[in-house]
């Protein structure tokens, strides 16, 4: 028969293997685990921020490039400015930036997929411009038959000038997507950005003009 001393090692062992399987299985050692992932986790996204911010600032060159410039909302253009600039860059569109300024307020509702149209601007006194040269305060649809966007109208912005001999337009404002700001932009660089071309293919964007009634 087995000695009473080799029985006692025998059952020690044994209860040392079930207590290390039963905190294998320990709800505090999975949350253990769980916490220090989340930490972990945290700390990369902290490391690599800034390469990401550096990566969203050259995409915003590459995609602008020439001929846009940003808009000191604080410091011009119309008072609906000051409340938009206290708004997150991210938070709304350029449909809802033209609404904001044809309004004078902050429209209700999530300003990031806000949409625009013929009936929107004829029920704020805006009628459709067939003919005629631009002037300061139209406010310009591209029409969007290329595919750029799944809205009838791919973006929405404000005529801001003009040119004295052709009355062509010279530079627009608008908030060029949800994710950058209000900005500033010559007509070649917007055409460019929008994929106006002037062609009558019907594949080409193209713009249809409002202006404000007198």
């Amino acid at each position: 028969m087995p000695k009473e001393d080799e029985i006692r090692r025998a059952e020690a062992k044994s209860e040392s293997v079930h207590s290390s399987a039963d905190g294998l299985g320990s709800p505090d050692i999975w949350q253990q685990g769980r916490d220090a992932a989340k930490k972990a986790l945290t700390a990369l996204d902290d490391a690599l921020r800034p390469l990401g911010d550096a990566l969203r600032a050259h995409d915003q060159d590459v995609l602008k490039g020439p001929g846009w410039a940003k808009v000191a909302l604080d410091n011009e253009g119309p008072s609906v400015h000051k409340l938009l600039a206290a708004k997150p860059v991210d938070s709304y569109n350029c449909k809802y930036y033209v609404k904001a300024c044809i309004e004078g307020r902050l429209p209700p509702g999530d300003g990031r997929h806000e949409e625009i149209d013929a009936n929107y601007l004829n029920a704020h006194g805006y009628k459709q411009l067939v003919k005629g040269r631009f002037e300061a305060g139209d406010v310009v649809l591209v029409v969007n038959k290329s595919g750029l966007s799944p809205s009838v109208y791919a973006h929405a912005a404000f005529v801001e000038s003009v040119l004295p001999g052709s009355g062509n337009i010279k530079t627009l404002v608008q908030k060029p997507d949800a994710v950058h700001p209000v900005m500033r932009s010559d007509l070649t660089a917007f055409a460019s950005a929008y994929g106006v071309t002037g062609s009558q293919d019907g594949k080409s964007n193209f713009l249809i003009v409002f202006r404000k009634s007198k």
